[in-house]
């Protein structure tokens, strides 16, 4: 009887150690994993790489079509870490169209960068602390947007350069050290549904001949960053910040909360704003300079810490129903040789005066300020004065001519005051 248990024993386990054997020879004959880089150099043109959950710690350069989608259930799940220095976490060139989806690229100099006629299209993508910008676009490259996050970029959340161009729709750029979107490029700018919040200098800066559309976009919270990587000017400090010969349009946006004026106009720039509320800016809701041009429609620029409306230089504003309202300081501020022209707004409860044309008569204690004597027309404006309702604190319009001028009903012209 021993024996025979004894005999059991033993074959239980000589059975045990050869599933061990079997084990062990299936771990050390299966092939190691292929990095991403090598699955990318190996794969056919347009092929698709699905990538498990996990942690990849390389750098990737791309230069044929193909799609790399993350297998797990959001985009944290798959993490493509950026390796080597001085290198974008995913760096793509040539005329080649890319589609990344489902995952997160961390790191690296930059987290993507695109060059020559490079397109790339991002769909439930987060890129996250790149140590340059977020995306860098050069030459005529392009990037399309769904759904996206960029954010803890040191510089910016998005850079263009040359004639690239950027698409976004139901985007985050958040928390990036510079701009949210930075463009000095001959190319556009489309961005909608979207949130461009607590950028460390301002929310988007538009330069040279940069075409741009924000529709739908919610601007919160930019410039307060208390060290500056590129912007030496304050007043900079804006939620759009707009230079050079860019035309941009904005469409039933918010912009709120920015450090130094909601929406800057220099240089040549142009603005085309409506539906669009701007609120609790730090030195002016709206500031146009040099030989800007301005024209907002059904807008709000309300309980500013400075200024509602500036116009500087030889600046080109209009205003068509525009409530300017609640401001700490003036509502509307002409100076220079500018050109404002205001139309059935409603210029009320301002910290001071509804609007002032700066000459000797008015402000003239102010520094800094040239004196008017460009041109300020309208018609059909409530300016209320300090003993009407909701009027402004100190003067309806200064001088107090322009009131009766700005405010009168005109069939088929225009009022006007130099």
């Amino acid at each position: 009887m021993r024996q025979a248990r004894a005999r059991g024993r033993w074959a239980g386990l000589a059975g045990f150690c050869a599933l061990l054997l079997l084990l062990f020879s299936a771990r050390c004959t299966r092939e190691p994993q292929l990095s991403l880089q090598t699955q990318i150099d190996a794969a056919d043109v347009g092929a698709t790489i699905t990538i498990e959950p996990g942690e990849y710690i390389e750098s990737l350069h791309i230069e044929k079509p193909i799609v790399l989608e993350g297998a797990g259930d959001s985009p944290e799940d798959v993490r493509i870490i950026g390796s080597v220095g001085g290198v974008a976490a995913i760096d793509i060139e040539g005329d080649v169209h890319v589609e990344i989806r489902n995952l997160t690229i961390e790191r690296g100099t930059g987290g993507v960068e695109l060059k020559d006629e490079a397109q790339i299209a991002l769909s439930h993508v987060a890129i996250v602390d790149a140590h340059a910008s977020g995306i860098t676009l050069y030459d005529s490259a392009s990037a399309v947007l769904d759904r996206c996050t960029i954010a803890n970029s040191f510089r910016n959340g998005v850079s263009l350069t040359d004639a690239s161009s950027l698409h976004a729709v139901q985007c985050r750029f958040s928390a990036n050290g510079a701009a949210g979107i930075a463009a000095s490029t001959r190319g556009t700018v489309v961005i909608c549904d979207s949130q461009i919040a607590v950028s460390g200098e301002c929310g988007a800066e538009l330069r040279g001949n940069t075409r741009s559309e924000f529709r739908q976009v919610e601007f919160g919270t930019n410039g307060w960053s208390e060290t500056s990587t590129t912007i030496l000017d304050p007043f900079s400090r804006s939620g759009l910040w707009l230079s050079g010969n860019s035309q941009t349009l904005v469409d039933g946006c918010v912009i709120v909360d920015s450090c130094g004026i909601g929406i800057l106009i220099e240089d040549s720039a142009a603005l085309e704003a409506q539906k669009t509320e701007i609120l609790q800016s730090g030195d002016a809701g709206v500031a146009a300079d040099d030989a800007a041009d301005a024209e907002l429609r059904d807008c709000a620029v309300i309980d500013g810490r400075g200024w509602g409306v500036g116009a500087w230089g030889a600046s080109h504003v209009v205003l068509r129903t525009v409530d300017v309202s609640h401001n700490a300081l003036t509502g509307i501020v002409a100076v220079g040789s500018s050109h404002t022209e205001l139309y059935g707004s409603v210029v009320s409860g301002n910290g001071e005066g509804g609007v002032a044309a700066y000459t000797l008569e008015c402000y003239q204690e102010r520094e800094g300020l040239a004196p008017f004597y460009g041109l300020l027309v309208g018609s059909g404006n409530t300016i209320p004065g300090p003993s009407e309702g909701f009027g402004n604190a100190r003067f309806a319009t200064c001088p107090e001519r322009l009131r009766e001028l700005l405010c009168k009903s005109v069939d088929g012209g225009d009022s006007a005051a130099e």
